[in-house]
């Protein structure tokens, strides 16, 4: 467990508000050496959203380097590069990741303000809960779906390597290695229609939760006017300036 915030009352920093002024949230974090460092709520899958989008960007740079390498006599591109291979997996990983991290922490969004809370812990049991169904629709219906289904495949196949998924010489089992994936066209493909579905998705929640009637959260401020008294180290001169 985090150790506990040291804090104290301190009514100069109080400031009252008027119901249903609009407020700022944020998190306390403990710094052994900077003391308590307080942030703004952000939005978590707008980052995830945008790492997976650099990883795509990043596998499409990757698709033109193979496709610079020679056709051997049996027609085919061998890649024996393995740092080329590292950075094709890494790229790989961070855009499937970065998928299943978006739609998880948009649900997650999306069911604090319509407290509905979510319907299971997957992303299947999530979409298809009564707070995200109504904002983004019945997933399951639309092409989205598919593409995003075939990307959680692969992030799981990461997270639980077994023989079958880490080598398979199988005609038409192939793709369940995710780096043989990666390598494939399909990666990229999948990525495309997800992203289409994803983006309509966020600007139609965007759009709802601007208009939304009432606060998500009514909040009961127990003491106005909060100061740490965790010891902090300064910053250096001219560096909070800077």
């Amino acid at each position: 467990m985090g150790r506990r915030h040291r804090l104290t009352s301190d009514q100069r920093l109080a400031h009252s508000h008027a119901a249903g002024t609009t407020i700022e949230l944020v998190q306390l974090a403990g710094h052994t050496r900077f003391g308590t460092i307080a942030y703004t709520w952000p939005k978590h899958w707008a980052y995830h959203y945008d790492a997976a989008t650099e990883a795509f960007n990043d596998l499409g740079k990757l698709h033109e380097e193979l496709v610079r390498l020679p056709v051997g006599p049996d027609d085919m591109r061998t890649v024996s590069d393995i740092e080329l291979l590292g950075r094709i997996y890494d790229a790989g990983v961070r855009l499937v990741v970065g998928v299943v991290l978006t739609v998880q922490h948009l649900c997650e969004e999306i069911e604090r303000w319509t407290k509905t809370g979510p319907s299971g812990s997957t992303i299947e049991d999530r979409l298809a809960g009564p707070g995200v169904t109504d904002v983004v629709g019945t997933l399951k219906t639309q092409p989205g779906y598919a593409a995003l289904h075939e990307i959680i495949e692969r992030r799981d196949a990461v997270e639980h390597p077994r023989e079958d998924n880490v080598y398979n010489g199988d005609d038409t089992g192939w793709d369940r290695v995710p780096l043989a994936w990666f390598i494939s066209d399909r990666s990229l493909k999948a990525f495309e229609t997800y992203q289409t579905w994803i983006t309509e998705s966020i600007e139609i929640w965007e759009e709802k939760k601007a208009n939304w009637p009432q606060s998500p959260t009514t909040l009961e401020v127990g003491v106005r006017g909060v100061r740490s008294t965790h010891q902090f180290k300064k910053p250096a001169r001219g560096e909070a300036e800077s």
